[in-house]
């Protein structure tokens, strides 16, 4: 899916198994770059309720160097 500059969507987090994973994750376009949004559902000390926000690069899984037994090939 992708989004319209300004715009984004967030869905809840299946994957929440700690208080440390936010509760709705995302993807918003800002500035031609796509950013991924995590939500956290918090109370404030009086009992409002109020979201955590924060914005990333986009994950991405770091390559494993190659050894050299594996560049020999």
């Amino acid at each position: 899916m992708e989004n319209k500059e300004g715009c984004g969507v967030i869905f809840p987090n299946k994957f929440k198994d700690s208080e440390s994973k936010p509760n709705q994750k995302g993807t918003v376009r800002y500035l031609g770059k796509d950013l991924e949004i995590a939500l956290w559902d918090k109370t404030d000390k009086n009992g409002n309720p109020y979201y955590s926000v924060k914005l990333s690069e986009p994950w991405k899984k770091k390559e494993q160097p190659r050894s050299r037994e594996e560049d020999a090939f």
